[in-house]
């Protein structure tokens, strides 16, 4: 696969993490070279990010006359954007980049300068941050967010792209900068181009930057033959140079772009034309990403979780306040010996209902402060056994197959990255396989809750072909269980279908599908229930309840309840 930008040279795909600077005044090629290597990205489905000051950049969406479709990349912001750009987003279109790398434009253009800094100093930091896969970022007018001279205010803008330049290689990051203005982009930072490309130049200032730079890659000869013929190149004309990477000198015409210049500066006296088509982006794909990086956002937001975290601190210090102290429940176990146990045996009740709300309370609160540290252990099942399983509700258990995932014999794709979350469902879905699960039984033995954040894991899953959905049931794919490249046996007997569940739920569920497994399958009612696991009716109960019919552990029919034959009586 290759890059093509001209008849003279073509670039290797390892162009995407490289560092280039393309350089020259107006008019005289430097955003058609910039866009041809656009499109060489986008028509090798290569992820890329423009960061457009200017609204320059639309075209890519058509043909060149503009009659028939270009690429589909999403714009943000800007006059032609398909969704707005607020000033307060830089961090989460990052994180949407570095999770899902769709193609991006980030048109600028209708924002102020202090607005465009702020939210280019935060897209900057958060990418550099989260980012870890090959992905190219153009910077068209760089010399806006690298300048020779900082101003006061853009100090943080300026560390973040120097970064990422510097640095980001080791994260997938490329850059490519392009300027009309030579004189005025930092000199360290353009130091660090693997590859430059110089367009016509005529005034002194300009073109003592890109001397400068060959003073460090080239010879003199060569410094002396594009310093007297840089001032005549035409249109499109360029040197290119990277005498360590490429192994290239020489100067080259840039191909013609294919799709529409809507860079064009209008003539006097001629209708400027519009695309007649404008290729369409999957609008309800990018708005569900962008809804689950919302949410991922809101869940990793320190002040948000230590806020939250004080409030439960606040919730656990009033639960566990002396309400009944000691002496009470002394008072109410000699009034049991007197007057009869069910009194002292409801009241205790109450006091263990309490007791398992602060359990849930505690719970939560470590749940976030893991999240704070990013601590997500992946819990495997260590349950022994043959690879078989039936877990849908309403069909036979099929005979176990003959199989074992073997890690000996899996292929792995070391590009791939699930986040924990879409770990933890395919880890489900394998353990199950070839049976399928419901979408409740994996949420629920992945430890998840129905949200943004879970339907991006689906979306993680489904991108990769690693699941598939029937008759209501996900199956994991042959690509999943390869992927995954773990032994992980199926049970075969009731013990180790409970072996993986008890751990996934809170006690008080433990206690209940306990009972009802001692009742092998028959049903009872909720108050037989409620005594057997020394519970009372509440919402706790309910809470309890809902757990294990949402894992499919239990059946519900006309008000009673039992185990579910089909799930958990091998």
């Amino acid at each position: 696969m290759k890059l093509h930008i001209s008849k003279d040279i073509d670039l290797p795909i390892e162009a995407i993490t490289q560092t280039f600077g393309i350089l020259g005044k107006r008019g005289s090629g430097k955003t058609t070279t910039a866009s041809v290597f656009a499109e060489e990205l986008l028509k090798n489905n290569l992820p890329l990010v423009i960061v457009d000051p200017t609204g320059a950049w639309w075209g890519l969406r058509s043909s060149k006359d503009g009659k028939s479709d270009g690429f589909s990349i999403t714009i943000l912001g800007g006059d032609h954007g398909d969704v707005p750009l607020e000033e307060t987003g830089g961090k989460v279109i990052a994180d949407l980049v570095a999770e899902e790398a769709p193609p991006l434009v980030l048109d600028l253009s209708t924002l102020s300068k202090n607005a465009m800094r702020r939210f280019m100093t935060d897209f900057a930091e958060e990418l550099y941050k989260k980012n870890r896969n090959a992905i190219s970022v153009i910077l068209d007018e760089a010399d806006m967010f690298a300048p020779q001279r900082i101003h006061k205010g853009g100090e943080r803008l300026f560390g973040a792209v120097d970064e990422i330049v510097r640095r980001g290689r080791i994260r997938g990051l490329g850059v490519v900068m392009v300027s009309q203005r030579s004189a005025a982009i930092n000199k360290d930072i353009l130091s660090q181009c693997e590859v430059l490309i110089a367009h016509r130049a005529n005034h002194p200032r300009d073109i003592e930057p890109v001397l400068e730079w060959m003073r460090v890659h080239t010879t003199s000869e060569q410094i002396k033959t594009v310093h007297g013929s840089i001032a005549s190149l035409a249109d499109g004309e360029a040197w290119v140079m990277s005498p360590e990477w490429l192994d290239f000198f020489g100067k080259v015409q840039i191909r013609d772009r294919k799709t529409f210049n809507s860079s064009a500066t209008p003539k006097a006296g001629e209708r400027r034309i519009s695309p007649r088509h404008l290729a369409e982006v999957d609008l309800a794909l990018l708005q569900e990403r962008m809804a689950a990086t919302i949410e991922r956002a809101k869940e990793n937001d320190p002040t948000i979780l230590k806020r939250r975290i004080r409030e439960l601190e606040h919730q656990l210090k009033s639960r566990l306040e002396p309400t009944m102290p000691h002496t009470t429940i002394q008072k109410i176990m000699e009034k049991g010996r007197e007057e009869g146990r069910e009194e002292a045996e409801g009241q205790m009740c109450k006091l263990e209902a309490q007791a398992e709300q602060a359990r849930a309370i505690i719970q939560e609160a470590i749940d976030l402060l893991q999240s704070i540290d990013k601590i997500s252990p992946i819990k495997i099942p260590k349950a022994k056994g043959r690879s078989t399983q039936a877990v849908a509700h309403g069909a036979p258990p099929p005979p176990p197959p003959n199989r074992t995932i073997k890690t000996t014999d899996l292929h792995f794709d070391n590009e791939i990255k699930l986040r924990d979350g879409a770990r933890r469902m395919l880890a489900a879905l394998v353990q199950w396989a070839p049976q399928g699960m419901t979408e409740g039984q994996m949420r629920a033995h992945a430890g998840l809750k129905k949200s943004g954040t879970y339907s991006a894991y689906k979306t993680d899953l489904r991108r990769y072909d690693f699941f598939e959905e029937r008759g209501g049931l996900f199956y994991a794919t042959q690509a999943g269980i390869d992927w995954l490249g773990h032994d992980i046996p199926a049970p075969n007997t009731t013990q180790e279908v409970l072996d993986i569940w008890m751990p996934k739920l809170r006690l008080g569920a433990r206690r209940m599908l306990q009972v009802l497994i001692e009742h092998k399958g028959e049903f009872i009612s909720d108050a037989e229930l409620q005594e057997g696991a020394g519970l009372s009716n509440s919402g706790t109960y309910s809470a309890y309840k809902t757990e294990l019919k949402t894992a499919q552990l239990i059946v519900i029919d006309r008000g009673m309840i039992a185990a579910n034959k089909e799930t958990l009586f091998l």
